[in-house]
């Protein structure tokens, strides 16, 4: 879609908007969608998040209405590490029990808000060992 519309269309002031787009997959992203800091893309079709690594520079990102239902696709987040704000509601994943957990243990530590949430440090501190059970947990249902 970034390619269709062009950078004038989809980016202003170091912001990238591509929303409701009716985007399924996050490839072959443009340097001058690369380089933005923040970044939304809400109210598509994304089901993964594989890709998302191209926006290395982001602070925020807009990923809410999509169409992503499992914690193990927020894996592709780790590699975001100026991330400070992020919205996945209204997913399927955000409905998931462990899902505010699995954020934070999978996020960098510069994650500061989520889901309109901020993030404290209570949170921060216990998100990993959270996460480690609820996996086992989820791995016994498999």
């Amino acid at each position: 879609a970034c390619r269709r519309l062009g950078e004038r269309a989809c980016v202003r002031r170091g912001r990238l908007a591509l929303v409701g787009e009716l985007c399924t997959d996050i490839a072959d992203v443009p340097a001058f969608a690369a380089a933005c800091e923040t970044v939304y893309l809400s109210n598509n079709c994304f089901a993964a998040l594989d890709g998302v690594q191209a926006f290395r520079h982001v602070v925020q990102l807009s990923l809410t209405n999509n169409c992503v239902l499992h914690l193990d696709r927020l894996e592709p987040l780790r590699s975001l590490e100026a991330l400070v704000v992020l919205a996945l509601e209204g997913n399927g994943v955000a409905a998931l029990p462990g899902y505010r957990s699995r954020c934070l243990a999978t996020c960098a530590v510069s994650l500061r808000r989520l889901d309109g949430r901020d993030v404290t440090p209570r949170e921060r501190r216990d998100a990993a060992a959270a996460d480690r059970r609820d996996r086992a947990v989820w791995d016994d249902l498999r």
